[in-house]
């Protein structure tokens, strides 16, 4: 059945992707298409950061698959995006980790007070022996198919990068990533300072990608004979301002999109201005572009300027997170917005209604 939705999504999309290679006047930074990111692999009908969702979204062709970086007990990078297991995994149907439910009082972020979580089981406490006899399900939200629920693990990063290249592999063509350190701060503080960051470059580097100086593209698929295959555009994002920063310092060639909520200072002319030194990205929450004021803080900039004036100081702007239809009060009418302020890239989910769209938007808007 998975096989045959692969196959039933690559026919989806396959006439599209003409089109949009040949598209041009866009209001992004280059010109070009917004670029169509799968948020957490292809999350509509697969359990979100698995292998599964990973080869789905490459298979629609999403320009970059994204995905959260979290560190096991025993120092492992895995794809999953909460700090808790119960809302997405069976863990709380295994009696053997029953002792491992537990309280959380303490700090998840570097800058902020104490965060508590109560009654659950963190990935922080399981090795990757344990965490992965657990199996994914799918996130209660939207309508979303259950019927991949308990079919994937959590895979670990590598886990993921092999995947990543082995659709590279087969659909002859590179695919891009966003990894997203989550929380890198409280995983670290169960480790050592920087231990995240510094595991998550090297691993990069042991698969090919260009991220220290002197290194050059030699990306491979380990699960075809380690075949060379091209390294998909990469770009490395996180909430965590002064991990971005360590990453900056360490592989200053390696584009960096910084993660903005609706409390961060980053949204005013000093903020970007500060971000446009070293950061390629500003990636806020969708709504603070739609979300205007009538009294502005100083130096704020007004929601609908927000990436023009990103663009002024050659940055370019990702938006998070656009969901499935299902989801949306009018999905079509909240892109057309997006796509005419000229936002670069979006976090995206049900692909191939994402990209229907955006190609109707360049026939009914941009060749008008």
């Amino acid at each position: 059945m998975f096989k045959l939705i692969l196959i039933l999504c690559f026919q989806l999309v396959i006439a599209r992707n003409i089109l949009d290679s040949r598209a041009t006047g866009w209001a992004t930074l280059s010109g070009e298409p917004t670029l169509i990111n799968a948020h957490r692999g292809e999350t509509v009908l697969v359990p979100e950061n698995t292998l599964g969702s990973t080869e789905l979204g490459a298979i629609e062709n999403a320009d970059h698959i994204e995905l959260d970086i979290a560190t096991t007990k025993d120092g492992v990078l895995v794809v999953f995006h909460d700090l808790t297991l119960k809302e997405t995994t069976n863990v709380a149907s295994l009696p053997q980790f029953a002792d491992k439910m537990t309280n959380y009082t303490g700090p998840v972020e570097e800058e902020g007070g104490d965060s508590t979580m109560l009654n659950n089981w963190f990935i922080k406490d399981f090795t990757i022996a344990e965490l992965q006899t657990l199996r994914v399900n799918q996130r209660a939200k939207g309508i979303r198919p259950t019927m991949y629920n308990g079919f994937f693990k959590i895979p670990t990063f590598n886990e993921f990068l092999d995947t990543v290249h082995h659709s590279s592999f087969n659909l002859q063509k590179p695919v891009g990533i966003v990894p997203e350190l989550k929380s890198p701060y409280f995983y670290n503080l169960f480790q050592s300072p920087k231990y995240t960051e510094d595991l998550v470059l090297k691993t990069l580097s042991d698969y090919g990608y260009p991220i220290f100086e002197g290194q050059v593209e030699r990306c491979f698929s380990q699960l075809d004979s380690n075949s060379t295959v091209p390294c998909g555009s990469l770009v490395i994002q996180s909430f965590d301002y002064k991990s971005m920063l360590y990453l900056h310092e360490k592989a200053p060639l390696v584009p960096k999109s910084m993660l903005v909520s609706g409390t961060a200072p980053h949204l005013t002319h000093q903020g970007l201005q500060q971000l446009s030194t070293w950061a390629a990205y500003v990636s806020p929450a969708k709504e603070l572009l739609l979300s205007g004021k009538s009294i502005l803080a100083e130096g704020e900039i007004p929601a609908e300027e927000i990436v023009s004036e990103a663009h002024k100081l050659g940055l370019k702007v990702f938006i998070w997170t656009v969901y499935d239809s299902h989801e949306s009060l009018n999905k079509e009418e909240e892109l057309y917005k997006y796509f005419a302020m000229g936002v670069d890239g979006m976090f995206a989910e049900n692909i191939p209604e994402t990209r229907e769209i955006r190609s109707k938007f360049y026939y009914e808007v941009i060749l008008e």
